[in-house]
């Protein structure tokens, strides 16, 4: 069960992710654009790749402590909803296998059940059709700031044109961040296809 040492996963996976950005992979120059710029039909590979260092810069997942926030000064109640990416693929070093897609979740502090999805997925390949469902059962309020507040488990089948479909199956150690305004993750788990399961990394970061 993937539960403790959320820092060094952090630390390793979103380091990661911000080289990976950085990087800008392929030869694919992102443009910057701000943070409210998804549209409905979904940005384009580079758009999505540049909101993704936005806002691992603006959350600080460079930083071993990521700006954790203690869940137990958060609310009791009432609910909040926050928006941001998601990507995953065989490396968070490698942007040439990543998808990236718009994430969505909704916290209720009352149950402190969190969950969400994440949809208009792309990658330099193409767009994908489907979504993934975000399934955090309920925050740790008695997690501190050193220690993952939730498991955010990733789930749901995608796929391309002319491309066989794909399932996908992970789980990211999550924290509050910024005062409990954003939400930040990392882990890892597998793609399935018709050529076997692939192991794949994840990331998602998210704020209201």
């Amino acid at each position: 069960m993937i539960r403790k040492t959320f820092n060094f996963a952090l630390s390793a996976g979103m380091a990661a992710l911000l080289c990976a950005c950085a990087s800008g992979g392929g030869g694919v120059a992102p443009t910057a654009i701000a943070p409210t710029a998804i549209e409905p039909l979904g940005p384009s590979f580079a758009q999505s790749f540049a909101q993704s260092r936005e806002i691992a810069g603006r959350l600080g997942l460079d930083d071993d402590n990521a700006r954790a926030s203690d869940p137990a000064n958060l609310p009791t109640f009432g609910t909040a909803t926050y928006d941001g990416i998601a990507q995953f693929g065989r490396s968070l070093d490698a942007p040439a296998s990543l998808v990236i897609g718009r994430a969505d979740l909704t916290v209720d502090f009352r149950t402190r059940a969190v969950s969400g999805r994440v949809t208009d997925m792309v990658s330099q390949r193409g767009r994908y059709t489907g979504e993934l469902a975000i399934d955090g059962g309920r925050f740790d309020r008695g997690a501190g700031r050193r220690d993952a507040a939730m498991t955010l488990d990733l789930d749901g089948r995608i796929s391309r044109p002319g491309v066989s479909a794909r399932t996908i199956d992970a789980s990211l150690l999550g924290v509050f961040a910024n005062g409990g305004k954003a939400i930040a993750g990392f882990g890892e788990g597998v793609s399935r296809g018709p050529d076997g399961a692939r192991p794949i990394e994840a990331v998602v970061a998210v704020e209201r």
